[in-house]
């Protein structure tokens, strides 16, 4: 043990008698007693430096605004700007990435085992739905995006769901070309008693927008 550090006031004790500030002469009662007073003095000293320091906090001290959750840091985004419907009973395929960028894992509702988002179209500045697909178990379970990762899927339309000479449930308008985004339900928790009971955390985020068009 580090004598010097542990008890500092002996070390000073020590000093003084080596140096001549205690006499050799010096009574074993006097001895004692300025041994007493050096000590009480030290630990005071001590005392008054170690109040007046400041530590660092154990803990991040960013203020709750700062470290609030936010849907910002997670987004879709499509792999081409332009789709193109090539020839009658073709496979529309829409690929797109969900990024998460954020602080947290996001869960996305799960239709058999994919995204059960929908397609918007925009129609006289407006946008309506155009396509959802049809799924008798949805969110069970959901799709887990955790932080740093990227999920990607894709939808698939064929001419027997947006020809409009074949009616669809899943398809809402008549034509196919025109401008769409990807919307989606993410959920910022998950447990399977809140969504039973409507109470989870979710927002809506939609992707960026891109045309389908048809082939010249």
């Amino acid at each position: 043990m580090n004598i010097g550090i542990v008890y500092p006031w002996r070390r000073a004790f020590i000093v003084f008698k080596r140096r001549g500030f205690l006499k050799m002469s010096t009574s074993k009662k006097q001895g004692s007693i300025m041994y007493k007073t050096m000590e009480w003095g030290t630990c005071l000293l001590l005392s008054g430096f170690l109040a007046g320091c400041s530590l660092p906090p154990l803990v991040d001290s960013t203020s709750d605004e700062e470290e609030e959750l936010s849907m910002e840091s997670f987004y879709i985004e499509t792999d081409q700007a332009v789709y193109l419907v090539k020839e009658s009973n073709s496979l529309l395929e829409i690929t797109y990435t969900y990024i998460n960028e954020g602080k947290q894992t996001f869960y996305l509702g799960s239709c058999l085992g994919y995204p059960s988002d929908v397609l918007e179209k925009l129609v006289d500045e407006k946008w309506v739905l155009a396509y959802t697909p049809t799924c008798p178990d949805v969110l069970r379970p959901p799709i887990k995006v955790v932080r740093g990762e990227r999920y990607e899927a894709t939808i698939q339309l064929t001419q027997s769901i947006w020809d409009p000479e074949r009616p669809n449930a899943s398809w809402q308008v008549n034509n196919i070309e025109g401008t769409y985004r990807i919307r989606e339900l993410v959920y910022l928790e998950w447990d399977i008693e809140k969504f039973d009971e409507g109470t989870l955390s979710s927002e809506i985020i939609v992707s960026n927008a891109f045309d389908i068009r048809r082939a010249p």
